[in-house]
């Protein structure tokens, strides 16, 4: 792939080691660059003419939901910016074809290790249009660390039925793999399958890491946490986001709006009662033995209860050691129970937006039936383990 006209997804968490932006470390304007937005290399031999931007934009600067400008100049080194976020697989073909004139896409994206953190989905849509180009389009991924290690796949595998931005394809909630190693098992087992692709696969290298391995947690590694969204802003934020990202599908508060997103849960209709009942049930429940709960008060400056007083609790506990999953679905149940009136889902269209979140309605039903957390976690575990099954063919770490 080296010489050809190259772009790359990315966000403000694509640096090195050293917190250079991987763009601003492959482009340097030089005096033979023929025009404005053309392809230029640096000393890395990359001919780099534009980004593209996932969700919330390549410099970060986007909340949720938002992917930036359909085409805009990146003010520091005047390439385009197009974003693909929420665009077809026709739309991207055309934007790396026609509008960035790419024969290659690196993909350099820090995950969550969440099913329903987007990035990995428009890693997806990139490969299904590699497939869809005949392979004209190349991908190469650069693997990046996993910031919840590589060891324990957990939660519920999405059903196909509940398809759509934050879970495209089966994948637990907690699929313990890097972007790369997902690549390889999307490329394989799922992008064939996309009528756009007509069962071919895309053309896709992945850039190994070097020195990782699957117990390891992110700081472990010895690298700059930087935020790869505006609210995972730390590793604290990350270690619980793969559950309390949960609390989307209900009416509580997952911290946005706060310094602590997704630490601070809680709700305008919640008291003092809320956080002695997760105090008590963290001595009760053994999944919860790694976190400690505080009685919390805080006003979020947008998102929900913006501008209203939320009494709720935060979450602490060691970094990346927290069941974020169990912690998340005992706050929803107790306060389901505890506030029954005020208590709801939260829907999407005429969906419930925790069931696209889980990938099914089975949690959703099984907290309306009165299920213990234990059984519904029991109801997920036949899906778990024919994941875990799959992913062992792509494992590139030990």
């Amino acid at each position: 792939t080296e010489g050809l006209p190259t772009t790359i997804l990315a966000n403000a968490a694509s640096v090195l080691p050293d917190l250079t932006h991987a763009v601003d470390a492959l482009f340097t304007p030089n005096a033979t660059a023929k025009a404005r937005g053309g392809p230029r290399s640096g000393g890395s031999g990359v001919l780099l003419g534009s980004v593209l931007a996932p969700e919330h934009g390549f410099r970060g600067d986007k909340q949720a939901g938002h992917g930036g400008g359909n085409a805009t100049t990146d003010p520091r080194t005047g390439l385009r910016v197009y974003s693909i976020y929420t665009k077809t697989t026709s739309e991207i073909v055309d934007i790396v074809t026609n509008k960035a004139k790419a024969k290659v896409v690196l993909v350099d994206l820090q995950d969550a290790g969440a099913r329903f953190y987007t990035y990995i989905w428009t890693m997806y849509d990139v490969l299904v249009a590699s497939a869809a180009s005949g392979a004209q389009i190349k991908v190469v991924v650069l693997d990046r660390p996993n910031p919840l290690g590589g060891e324990a796949p957990d939660g519920p595998v999405l059903q196909s039925n509940f398809s759509s931005g934050v879970g495209k394809k089966p994948t637990p909630m907690k699929h313990a793999m890097t972007i790369g190693e997902l690549a390889l098992l999307f490329n394989d087992e799922y992008v064939p399958l996309e009528k756009e692709s007509g069962g071919r696969k895309a053309w896709l290298q992945v850039v190994q890491m070097q020195n990782w391995e699957r117990r390891m947690r992110f700081r472990d590694a010895g690298l700059p946490w930087v935020s790869p969204s505006p609210n995972l802003p730390t590793l604290a934020s990350v270690s619980l986001y793969v559950g309390t990202g949960l609390v989307e599908g209900v009416n509580l508060s997952e911290g946005r709006g706060t310094t602590l997103p997704f630490e601070l849960i809680g709700a305008a209709f919640l008291d003092w009662r809320f956080a002695d009942r997760m105090r008590q049930l963290s001595h009760q429940d053994p999944g919860l033995s790694q976190v400690r709960f505080r009685e919390a008060y805080y006003t979020p400056t947008f998102s929900k209860f913006a501008n209203q007083t939320c009494a709720g609790v935060q979450i602490m506990g060691d970094e990346g050691e927290a069941d974020g999953i169990r912690v998340a679905l005992q706050l929803i149940m107790q306060a389901r129970e505890m506030y029954p009136t005020k208590f709801a889902w939260v829907r999407s269209g005429s969906r419930f937006w925790i069931d696209l979140l889980t990938g099914s309605d089975q949690v959703r039903k099984g907290i309306e039936a009165g299920q213990t957390l234990d059984q519904i976690a029991a109801g997920w575990q036949e899906d778990l383990d024919w994941w875990k099954g799959m992913a062992q063919n792509y494992l590139l770490y030990h």
